[in-house]
């Protein structure tokens, strides 16, 4: 039995891009301090509303988001597709989604 690597990151720049690779490669990534340093620490509405959607398109992904929401552990499981429902906050527009 192979012991899996966890790919690990600081802050929230290329989060969607990170989340996504990850899910692809079927690498646990966590990613910590994600904007810790500012007024309002933490994952935005749109970046959970992501997680969410990405949880949806899969089947066994599971996601841990830190009390304060500056850390992200995401353990990504098969994608499975099909229709899927979500609410799209106001702060992003769809492509944010699409583009995912």
């Amino acid at each position: 039995m192979s012991k899996r690597t966890v790919q690990q990151f600081t802050g929230h720049a290329f989060l969607k891009q990170r989340l996504v690779m990850a899910l692809l490669s079927q690498q646990t990534v966590r990613i910590d301090g994600i904007r810790a340093q500012d007024e309002n620490p933490g994952l935005r509405d749109y970046e959970v509303s992501l997680l969410r959607l990405l949880e949806q398109a899969t089947n066994g992904t599971r996601i841990v988001i830190s009390p304060t929401g500056t850390s992200v552990v995401l353990r990504p499981g098969m994608i499975t597709g099909g229709r899927i429902d979500m609410d799209c906050p106001v702060s992003r527009s769809i492509g944010y989604y699409l583009e995912a």
